[in-house]
């Protein structure tokens, strides 16, 4: 991945950045109301979690999306 590390750590470990991750959680978990991932609204309906490829496509399909 060509990762730099140092960068990385200094990164993680910096006021800036757990300023900007706290509040992406309370934004989520707060407003947005998202309590796991992954997590979709399609026309307005929640669902969270992983879903087999059949549920996915009738989920979808019921709240109107078509095939292209």
């Amino acid at each position: 991945m060509k990762l730099d590390e140092k960068r990385f750590f200094e990164d993680i470990n910096s006021p800036e950045v757990n300023k900007k991750l706290s509040d992406e959680i309370y934004k989520s978990n707060n407003i947005l109301g998202l309590d796991g991932t992954p997590t979709m609204f399609v026309n307005g309906d929640k669902k969270v979690g992983v879903m087999p490829y059949n549920d996915l496509k009738k989920f979808l399909e019921e709240r109107g999306a078509k095939r292209k």
